[in-house]
């Protein structure tokens, strides 16, 4: 933008200088005079800029392009049989939370700025046992206390959550679940136990 305001600039006092000259020639005076005009000059300077500027207006226009991900409700569920003695099994059901999201946005080199639009997702995890329920309970990223760092749950969302093991002796259900920042390595990884009377407990395992 700038280059082009030069270059017309450029263009504009070559043609006051030429013209002054000629004037001198044709007077036979050895000497540059100043334009006699000023109100002219400053018009043609006001002219030039604006013509650089409407040249290049698109410069100052920015497409904004939204995209969403997923872009309509997801609700996935995963059936496992822990013991088959026992009757013991473990249902999780990941849904898309529509009213809430992550969002990052990207400028190309076209002046078009994509946001990207990252839902958040909550993990219900259901034991039953007999076919009865032993546990149920619907975790959100906020639901864990290890969490400390506010920049990062602003950023992050449910990943994924998955059964790890089932510990036939001792009757522990071991889940792992994650929390991050989609596009990233930076996350959270967390054990979530179950034991045999529906106690739960969760641990913070890493941060990536």
């Amino acid at each position: 933008m700038l280059e082009k305001i030069r270059y017309y600039l450029s263009l504009v006092l070559t043609s006051i200088l030429l013209y002054s000259c000629i004037q001198n020639k044709n007077s036979n005076k050895i000497q540059i005079t100043q334009p006699t005009n000023k109100t002219n000059t400053n018009t043609i300077l006001k002219d030039t800029i604006k013509l650089a500027i409407e040249s290049d207006s698109n410069f100052y226009k920015t497409e904004i392009k939204d995209q969403y991900f997923p872009e309509k409700y997801e609700e996935n569920t995963i059936d496992t049989i822990l013991d088959s003695k026992e009757n013991l099994r473990i249902s999780i059901t990941k849904k898309t939370l529509m009213n809430k999201s992550v969002s990052f946005s990207h400028t190309s080199k076209k002046s078009t700025t994509s946001v990207f639009h990252f839902r958040d997702y909550s993990s219900e995890i259901t034991v039953y046992k007999s076919n009865k329920i032993l546990f149920n309970r619907t975790f959100n990223k906020n639901d864990f206390e290890q969490i400390g760092d506010e920049n990062f749950l602003n950023q992050a969302i449910t990943l994924n959550t998955w059964v790890q093991e089932y510990d036939k002796q001792s009757k522990i259900i071991k889940i792992q679940h994650v929390i991050g920042v989609p596009e990233t390595c930076w996350s959270y990884h967390f054990t979530l136990f179950i034991d045999k009377d529906g106690k739960f407990h969760s641990e913070l395992d890493e941060i990536r």
